[in-house]
């Protein structure tokens, strides 16, 4: 394996990286970061396209995408996000390196600017190994995924359809643990509209919105079990005590391990709202803001972590698996059939705190990983022809 990493130069890239602010509306700051991606993959001669929002304002960029060699038979797609959790007065905006130089923190250094320079030390290895002519592979940073994927969902589908083979470069669990199921998830909207009116004087005709709310909140399952779990995320409602509430809200998330049973959830969501509006005459809705499919295994999948396990093997490293509720842009990947492996990022703990850190050393071991995943496969499909 070719071994001219250099951890020093890894740390330089992220630390520019995390240095220019991408909070998921830093249009400006995105475009920044894009900008310092593309120069520095555009030393492998890739093709550059930057991806625009559908929206009249086309200053915003959606996805950054580096292609090369896209006529060969076997084509990889790398996925990350440069977009990060802290907006652009956090006060968290530094990038510190421990004494011994063993660790980094920072907003985003694994969530996932971490992930952006793994991708590229990848490449790097990819790019002289023997066999780089008969890869071919597509860079896919996208700028949403914090605030749900709504525009580069599409475009992460369709470059799946495109390729045999994923990556994306989210970190692993604290633990060092890598994910191998993800369950689909929902954001759900429960609106309630009665009738206001005077608390003293009209409280036989008025009608309590939050009541109705109430309700059918009581109707949800046991919000967590070992295979679903709902989380009551805000509720609002009313204007004050003396006056019977005309309109009250609730939004919750719901995952689910397997897609049907959420379906299934939903419609339970429908079906009790229109029974409590007959019975009480609040009107009650069920609105679905989003919906993102599971990540179960498959036997391509299966394949794929083994070719993982032998480059584990291979590099001295132990790996251990888990499944999780957390949801990421694979699922996306893996509901058009394409193999993924969705945790290849920098490792570390405290992801979505002022306590972000990675251990820098994974900046190098998890980019030989990713190749010599991709080398194992290589390798099994030349055997096999």
């Amino acid at each position: 394996m070719n071994t001219t990493l250099s951890l020093t130069e890894s740390i330089l890239f992220l630390k520019k990286l995390v240095l220019t602010q991408t909070s998921s509306y830093n249009y400006t700051g995105i475009n920044v970061c894009l900008d310092i991606i593309k120069k520095e993959f555009m030393l492998f001669d890739a093709k550059a396209t930057l991806i625009k929002s559908d929206s009249n304002n086309n200053n915003i960029p959606i996805a950054l995408k580096l292609t090369k060699n896209a006529e060969a038979d076997t084509k990889w797609l790398f996925n990350i996000h440069v977009d990060t959790v802290f907006d652009q007065q956090s006060s968290f905006n530094d990038f510190t390196i421990n004494e011994d130089h063993t660790q980094a923190t920072g907003p985003g250094v694994i969530d996932a600017k971490g992930g952006i320079v793994i991708i590229r030390n990848t490449i790097k290895l990819l790019e002289s190994a023997p066999f780089s002519k008969d890869i071919g592979w597509t860079v896919l940073i996208t700028t949403d995924e914090e605030i749900g994927s709504l525009e580069s969902k599409s475009i992460i589908e369709r470059e799946a359809r495109r390729h045999d083979y994923a990556f994306v470069f989210e970190p692993p669990l604290d633990s060092g643990n890598l994910i191998k199921e993800r369950p689909s998830s929902s954001n759900i909207l429960f609106t309630a509209i009665g009738k206001a009116g005077h608390a003293g004087r009209d409280y036989k005709e008025a009608k309590n919105a939050i009541t109705g709310l109430i309700a059918l909140i009581n109707t949800l399952p046991p919000l967590t079990s070992p295979t679903h779990t709902i989380n009551l995320g805000t509720i609002q409602g009313g204007t004050r005590e003396n006056i019977i509430a005309e309109s009250a809200s609730c939004s919750l998330n719901a995952r689910f391990m397997i897609d049907s049973e959420l379906k299934d959830f939903i419609k339970q969501c429908e079906e009790q709202a229109t029974l409590i509006q007959e019975k009480t005459g609040i009107i009650l809705s069920v609105d679905v803001q989003s919906f993102r499919p599971s990540k179960p295994s498959t036997p391509k999948s299966s394949h794929l972590y083994s070719m993982l396990d032998k480059a584990a093997k291979e590099a001295n490293i132990t790996l251990s698996y888990e499944n999780s509720f957390g949801v990421c842009d694979g699922n996306f990947i893996a509901h058009q059939g394409t193999p993924v492996i969705d945790t290849m990022g920098a490792k570390g703990f405290g992801m979505h705190t002022k306590n972000e850190t990675i251990y820098l050393d994974s900046l190098i071991t998890q980019s030989q990983l990713a190749f010599g995943t991709i080398k194992h496969l290589y390798e099994h499909q030349q055997h096999a022809q």
